[in-house]
């Protein structure tokens, strides 16, 4: 007579999503999370990092290096699940992009250009955080906005782009 002790596998399917933003950092997310698991992270292959939750925030990256994960849940014995879906994702320096993209003329008087590639909208804030217009670019490389009906004052031009990034510009409009 014999005894084996058998290890059942761990049958968690995770999900990951990526996603970077302007702080040079990537957020990890992934589903399911169920209580009692860990989960590791994989960066490149080589292992990052165990947490709880569902969220990892990845700051030791670098401008224009892509980086690839994946995630396994780690089920009771210490047993790993098969890998997640793998994500990849790029820090793009918010001064690079700060420089792709382009507000014309600024002091402004009746039309706005904002010019750039990726563009997705363009919405203009009064001073106290109201929006008065959001713009779809339509994938133009330069969009055209009429401001005459807008005081002279400041505003601030949020822009999104196809990536979901954004960033914040401020417009002077003069008479």
């Amino acid at each position: 007579m014999s005894c084996v002790e058998a290890i059942a596998p761990c049958t968690v399917a995770v999900e990951l999503t990526i996603e970077g933003d302007n702080s040079g950092e990537l957020h990890l997310s992934w589903l399911p999370v169920i209580e009692d698991l860990t989960y590791k992270i994989y960066r490149n292959s080589e292992f990052l990092a165990e947490v709880e939750g569902n969220e990892y925030i990845d700051s030791e990256v670098e401008n224009y290096t892509e980086y690839c994960y994946t995630i396994t849940a780690v089920c009771p014995g210490d047993v790993e699940s098969a890998p997640s879906n793998e994500e990849c994702g790029t820090i793009v320096g918010i001064e690079e992009l700060q420089n792709d993209i382009k507000i014309y003329p600024n002091p402004a008087n009746a039309t706005l250009f904002v010019e750039g590639t990726g563009l997705k909208t363009i919405s203009i804030y009064n001073m106290l955080g109201q929006m008065l217009e959001t713009v779809e670019t339509g994938g133009k490389v330069t969009t055209t906005i009429n401001i005459s009906a807008y005081q002279p004052a400041l505003y601030f031009v949020e822009i999104t782009l196809e990536n979901g990034r954004k960033m914040n510009r401020q417009l002077i409009i003069s008479r």
